[in-house]
């Protein structure tokens, strides 16, 4: 089950919780089970939601923003990148090649998504 939880390491098996609500609400029949495995962490999100390709030096190469899409997108984007490594032309590339860029406020991310979790549970909650 996936979805938005915790922007920090996670604590414990409390904090999974309202995953695990909302996969009983979905599927009434897998309440009472025993969740064994649980992971979190962080993914790049960008203000397009395109992913990224960044050649920072000659013969180094970056693929990241998947937007929590990255299980299909960084499967591609290795097709991508071994292009490139290989020696293809930033012009022959699926993805362009794109500088580094700061992303304004960057620095109140987790306020940000703070608040939007919250604002979502609330939507939830309410039956939107």
């Amino acid at each position: 089950m996936g979805g938005r939880g915790v922007q920090r390491a996670a604590a414990g098996l409390s904090d999974y919780q309202p995953l695990v609500r909302y996969a009983e609400r979905l599927w009434p029949d897998i309440q009472g089970i025993r969740w064994t495995h649980w992971w979190n962490g962080q993914f790049a999100l960008t203000p397009d939601f395109y992913p990224r390709l960044h050649a920072p030096a000659p013969g180094v190469f970056i693929a990241l923003g998947y937007s929590g899409r990255g299980v299909a997108l960084a499967t591609s984007m290795g097709k991508v990148l071994a292009a490139a490594v290989g020696g293809a032309a930033p012009s022959d590339l699926a993805i362009p090649v794109t500088p580094i860029r700061r992303i304004p406020l960057h620095a109140f991310w987790r306020l940000g998504v703070a608040g939007r979790v919250a604002y979502g549970r609330l939507r939830d909650a309410v039956g939107f």
